[in-house]
């Protein structure tokens, strides 16, 4: 195969090299170098023999202009690089066998009054640098005269390499940080609506125990008051306005929530609520004679027994479920002779079928709310 690329023998190595595009070594070459020549072994290409000087002077020139040399510091560079970066030759102005200073990378390569230089090492004292260095020269002074010290640095070509890795690997580290900070802010934001849905589930549920025991005391505590404020007991309040919001505004705000180790639909607290009141003595001032109810009413609030077989909401089950058990015990306490709760009753009207508007119950229930035992109720305790 054919190389465009120059070669020639190693004396320590009699194989046939060649130099490849941006490389610091020889590769083997396919065919021998032209009568003549023979390989420099810095550059690998082939020179006329006994040339070496004038074909080195070349190779550091490349394509710059005159009094300039191809900059060392630049890398990935060489004699056939169209525009290439050049320095000027500050090799000119040392003497035979000298070696001038190296520039800083980050000279601009102009022209120098005074040139720094001293002896040139051997070849074989100098380092062996990558292809990513070039050979940086310090002269270093003493009493011994001037001392040429070689040290590898790295090229800017291998900068700009290092600083585009760099900002390659930025670039991927800021993705995969984008990505891990997306499905971070998803997962929370996740949590967020399972904790939002799990505060709106107990606030749901604490409003609806309250809703429950606000409705059982809105039907017993009225038993507790006296003049017409018993009549609040018996159908005055429906099923409506018991389950709705409206009801939470008579919940006192310095009890937290319901006390459910009390059960209100137990006989001991039924018994413990209704036995005081139904004494004749329980109120001091007048009350209104409680209206007994007829057969008709009794068979026409049938649908409140507890065996009812219509779906009753959670709330109003309850409620109605409270009244179904209270309602014996109000009629057995009510039989006894003096008993002021005689004829009385506790029961809930339908949805919509109180007789009483909406501004009334509100009224009403403001009443009760403001009674010495409505907070006894909804704390499970007994009245005074």
């Amino acid at each position: 195969m054919k190389s465009s690329w120059p070669c020639t023998r190693l004396p320590q190595e009699p194989e046939l090299l060649v130099l490849q595009p941006r490389a610091s070594t020889c590769e083997k070459c396919p065919r021998k170098c032209q009568k003549g020549y023979v390989r420099n072994q810095q550059t690998c290409k082939c020179i006329k023999v006994g040339n070496d000087s004038e074909s080195k002077d070349k190779e550091k020139q490349g394509k710059c202009p005159s009094g300039q040399v191809l900059d060392p510091a630049e890398g990935g560079q060489d004699a056939s690089t169209a525009n290439p970066k050049c320095i000027a030759d500050d090799a000119s102005k040392c003497g035979q066998g000298e070696v001038p200073e190296s520039r800083p990378k980050k000279d601009g390569g102009g022209p120098k009054d005074t040139v720094d230089c001293a002896k040139d090492l051997k070849e074989e004292d100098k380092p062996k640098c990558t292809k990513s260095e070039y050979r940086f020269i310090e002269i270093q002074h003493s009493v011994d005269g001037k001392t040429a010290k070689y040290s590898c640095q790295k090229t800017r070509d291998w900068d700009r390499r290092k600083d585009s890795k760099f900002e390659e690997t930025k670039a991927r580290k800021k993705a995969e940080y984008e990505k891990r900070k997306a499905e971070r802010d998803r997962e929370r934001q996740e949590r967020e609506e399972r904790e939002r849905q799990d505060r709106e589930r107990r606030d749901k549920e604490k409003a609806e125990r309250k809703k429950k025991r606000l409705g059982k005391c809105l039907t017993i505590v009225p038993l507790a008051m006296d003049g017409d404020s018993m009549a609040f007991s018996d159908e005055f309040f429906d099923e409506d306005f018991v389950s709705s919001d409206e009801m939470l505004q008579y919940w006192p705000a310095d009890i937290p929530d319901v006390d459910e180790t009390v059960n209100l639909d137990s006989d001991e607290f039924l018994e413990g609520w209704i036995g005081p009141i139904s004494n004749s003595d329980w109120l001091l001032t007048p009350m209104t004679p409680f209206k007994r109810r007829s057969l008709q009413d009794d068979a026409a609030d049938e649908i409140q027994s507890p065996h009812e077989k219509r779906f009753i909401p959670g709330i109003i089950g309850a409620i109605l479920g409270f009244i179904g058990r209270a309602a014996p015990v109000i009629t057995r306490f009510g039989a006894t002779a003096g008993s002021r709760l005689a004829g009385a009753t506790a029961r809930l009207a339908k949805a919509g079928r109180s007789s009483q508007s909406l501004s009334k119950m509100k009224d009403a229930a403001s009443k009760v709310s403001k009674d010495k035992n409505w907070q006894r109720c909804l704390k499970g305790k007994g009245p005074e």
